[in-house]
């Protein structure tokens, strides 16, 4: 009989569903660097070229990090709402390691990468970054990662 009020809280514990929080997303203020265009073929944008940033991040009005990559054009419609489709990898470097994120954008102010890793405290990392463009140099960066 011992056993079994050692083993009914164990058990206990073993079947109970933890509910673990929501991380909190780390959210940055933007400064876009200058839009910069590896023109590869037909003067002009077009598929195949390539644009490089290095935007700088902060919070509370102190630089922090930074985020910087590339993407490449994948597809150009002039007559479509958002005539531009990338292809985009960047790393972001923030306090304590970086995050790596890629995906499709298209010029749409609100982007949407998927975060494939990272390192430091960051090791592991997945999620999303979203990416608010304000159109006029500046914009919003929210990491949410998971737990």
């Amino acid at each position: 009989m011992k056993l079994s009020r050692f083993l009914t809280p164990v058990l206990s514990l073993l079947f109970t569903s933890f509910a673990v929080a929501a991380p909190v997303p780390l959210v940055f203020d933007v400064q876009t660097s200058p839009f910069t265009l590896i023109d590869v073929g037909t003067p002009g944008p077009g598929v195949g070229d390539t644009t490089v940033f290095d935007d700088r991040l902060f919070q509370e009005g102190k630089e922090v990090g930074s985020g910087s990559g590339f993407c490449t054009i994948t597809r150009f419609a002039p007559e479509q709402e958002h005539p531009f489709k990338l292809s985009c990898t960047a790393t972001y470097v923030l306090p304590g390691g970086t995050v790596a994120v890629q995906g499709i954008m298209t010029n749409s102010p609100l982007k949407t990468l998927t975060v494939v890793g990272g390192s430091g405290t960051y090791l592991g990392a997945t999620g999303t970054l979203e990416f608010l463009e304000h159109g006029d140099g500046t914009g919003k960066v929210t990491l949410h990662l998971q737990p």
